[in-house]
C-alpha cells in the first residue's frame, strides 16, 4: 500500500530548493535554499511523519516534498536558453477525492486547494533572470457538500446556518488575505440551477464582508459565456480583472552566481496579490482560465525582457 501511494507520480523533492514556497517570497527571505523553519506546512506533505525528527534536531535527515507537479522545459530563443516551468503545490489540509471532499471549514482551509506558480527563467552568463507568477485555485469557501449517488451531477446541499457559513468564509479570506495580500476571486460556475444557489450565497457573503478594495469578486458563467466553443469570450473575464492583474504584478528578480557557490538575490518587483479561481471541482473550467491568464502574464514579462536592458 505504501509503494502505491508513492508510485502515484504526484510527489517531488529537491535538495536544495524550498518547492513549498512560491519565489516572491523566498525572495524576500533572500534565500532559494531550503529552510525547515520557512518551509509552508501546508504543502509540506511529508510534515507530519518527520515532525519528531525535526524537534530532535535532525534536520539533516529531512527532505520536504510536495503533492502536485514540477515540470520544466528548457528551449533556446534568439540562441539563449530559456526554462520554462510550473509548480503545483496541493495544499494537504483538506484534501480529497472529487464529490468526497467539498467546500471549507472553520479553519478557513478549503478543498484542494493549490497554488500553480508559472516560473521563466533565461540563462545569462553569470546569472539568471527570473521571472515567477502565482496564482491560486480552490473549492467554494463555505461549507457545502455534494454526496456521489449514481447520478451524474449529485444534489448540493448548502450548509443552512447562516453564522457557520458567515464563519467559514470570513476565516477563509482572512487567511488568504494573510498569506497573499490582494485576492480577485473569479467564480466560474453557471447562474442557474443548484450552482446559482451556492454562487449567490458566494456573492452575498463577499459583498456584505469583504468588499473593501483591496479584495475582488467576478462572477463569470463559464458555460454560458463560452457555450458552443465560444472560447473567445474568456477575453471578457481577463479585460474584467486586467486592472487587477496589473496592479498585482509579478515577481522578477535577477539571481547571480558567487563564486564559493553560493547566490545573491537582486529583487525588481514582488508580486502583491492573486487570483483565485474557481468552478465546482476546480478542475477543467478553472484549468482554462487559469492558462488564459498565465499565456497573458508570460506576455507581459516577454515585453519586460524586450524593454530592459536585457540583449
Amino acid at each position: 500500500m505504501f509503494h502505491v501511494f508513492l508510485d502515484r507520480d504526484c510527489f517531488y523533492f529537491s535538495h536544495t530548493f524550498d518547492l513549498t514556497n512560491p519565489l516572491n517570497k523566498l525572495a524576500k527571505q533572500g534565500s532559494l535554499s531550503i529552510k525547515l523553519s520557512s518551509c509552508d506546512e501546508r504543502f509540506f506533505y511529508n510534515q507530519p511523519h518527520v515532525s519528531r525528527l525535526i524537534s530532535e534536531g535532525f534536520h539533516d535527515w529531512v527532505t520536504p516534498f510536495i503533492c502536485g507537479l514540477v515540470d520544466f522545459k528548457l528551449i533556446k530563443v534568439n540562441g539563449k536558453s530559456v526554462n520554462l516551468g510550473l509548480i503545483s503545490r496541493r495544499d494537504r489540509s483538506r484534501a480529497g477525492m472529487r464529490f468526497i471532499q467539498r467546500g471549507g471549514d472553520m479553519e478557513g482551509n478549503v478543498s484542494n486547494f493549490a497554488e500553480t506558480e508559472q516560473i521563466f527563467i533565461i540563462h545569462l552568463d553569470s546569472s539568471w533572470k527570473i521571472f515567477s507568477y502565482l496564482q491560486t485555485r480552490g473549492s467554494i469557501p463555505i461549507p457545502w457538500q455534494q454526496t456521489p449517488n449514481m447520478k451524474w451531477a449529485p444534489k448540493l446541499k448548502i450548509e443552512a446556518n447562516s453564522t457557520k457559513a458567515k464563519n467559514c468564509f470570513n476565516a477563509h479570506m482572512n487567511k488568504v488575505r494573510k498569506t497573499y495580500g490582494k485576492n480577485t476571486l473569479v467564480n466560474l460556475i453557471d447562474k442557474k440551477g443548484s450552482q446559482n444557489l451556492i454562487g449567490k450565497v458566494f456573492t452575498d457573503l463577499f459583498l456584505s464582508e469583504h468588499d473593501d478594495g483591496s479584495q475582488h469578486y467576478v462572477w463569470f458563467d463559464f458555460h454560458h459565456e463560452c457555450r458552443k466553443m465560444q472560447y473567445h469570450n474568456l477575453s471578457k473575464l481577463l479585460m474584467s480583472i486586467s486592472k487587477n492583474m496589473d496592479d498585482y504584478k509579478f515577481t522578477q528578480m535577477v539571481v547571480k552566481k558567487d563564486s564559493d557557490d553560493q547566490q545573491t538575490i537582486e529583487t525588481q518587483s514582488l508580486q502583491n496579490g492573486v487570483i483565485r479561481t474557481n468552478c465546482m471541482d476546480c478542475l477543467d473550467r478553472t484549468n482554462v482560465a487559469q492558462s488564459v491568464f498565465a499565456r497573458n502574464i508570460l506576455l507581459n514579462q516577454l515585453f519586460a525582457v524586450r524593454k530592459g536592458t536585457l540583449d
